[in-house]
């Protein structure tokens, strides 16, 4: 018995330090290390950590609700997500193309109001999932359905306030090398989005010719960095263990200069620069006194 006894206080003792040194040794910087903080010292993460890096090759989520492991490295959205991987994989139902017709009515409400108040263009922008552009990349149980929900979506509205860039990145797919998408991340690169954004150029341009827009390099590729793993690869806690590449366009050698404000207050928040803008706590103002156009954007 006391054997036993002495084996359980010594396993504990041994828990109580080396926990807090694995967590001191593995800490990212100096900075992060908070030496008075039981949550940070005896944090057990860097357990699921290991486990997920070892499971990851193999292709098995140690958190399969929110990510999945696809072929190749790729990780994809769980259904933790508003159902994301099950939506998805079925076809457009009855309630799909009810809920449509429920929202094209509501989008022709929202334009008439914006329209009264004088705003002269409203589109909605529809982005596709890295799913709907890389489905090879997708284990066979979680592949894209065609049509889907998002078909569904355009049969039921007026689809002159829609722009959909499907059809944009799967061609732009077929014609670059690079990845428009991240593999450890939900979203789609620098180098998608300008793609996405030129298209959108384009389609506005049919119905306000008059607005000028960046010129065509602005959209063309510089260079591809590495960085980090993204967003999925965070759920997994395997962010600094796995990397992805950082198509890096002409638009950040753009001399733009911006200044940020509290919408509500006017207060700046920053000036200077145009720095990336993530999405915002508060409604943000982003003026420019070297913007192409005297014209206000909503987003």
């Amino acid at each position: 018995m006391k054997r036993s006894v002495f084996i359980f206080l010594s396993v504990v003792l041994f828990s109580l330090l080396v926990v807090p040194a694995i967590n001191i040794f593995t800490a990212p910087s100096r900075e992060a290390i908070k030496w008075g903080e039981r949550s940070f010292l005896y944090n057990m993460d860097f357990i699921s950590r290991w486990v997920a890096l070892l499971l990851y090759p193999v292709g098995i989520s140690t958190d399969s609700n929110q990510v999945i492991i696809g072929y190749d490295g790729w990780l994809f959205l769980g259904d933790i997500y508003e159902e994301t991987r099950t939506i998805d994989r079925r076809p457009p139902s009855a309630a799909d193309y009810v809920s449509s017709q429920k929202i094209g009515s509501a989008i022709e409400s929202w334009n008439a109001y914006l329209s009264s108040k004088g705003v002269k263009l409203f589109r909605i922008m529809i982005g596709p999932n890295k799913g709907t552009i890389y489905p090879e990349n997708l284990p066979l149980w979680a592949k894209t359905s065609i049509p889907n929900a998002t078909d569904a979506l355009l049969i039921g509205a007026n689809t002159i306030h829609y722009v959909d860039f499907r059809n944009t990145l799967l061609e732009a797919k077929a014609n670059y090398s690079e990845l428009l998408y991240y593999k450890t991340d939900t979203h789609w690169n620098a180098l998608g989005a300008g793609i996405a954004f030129r298209a959108f150029a384009q389609q506005i341009g049919k119905v306000a010719p008059e607005i000028q827009w960046p010129p065509q390099k602005t959209y063309k590729l510089k260079r591809v960095d590495s960085r980090a793993g993204g967003d999925l690869a965070n759920f997994l806690r395997l962010t600094t263990y796995l990397s992805d590449l950082e198509p890096v366009i002409y638009t950040s050698s753009l001399a733009v200069e911006t200044t940020q404000l509290d919408y509500d207050t006017g207060h700046i928040l920053r000036q200077g620069g145009n720095p990336q803008v993530n999405a915002p706590n508060k409604p943000l103002l982003i003026q420019s006194c070297s913007a192409l156009n005297q014209k206000k954007c909503f987003g």
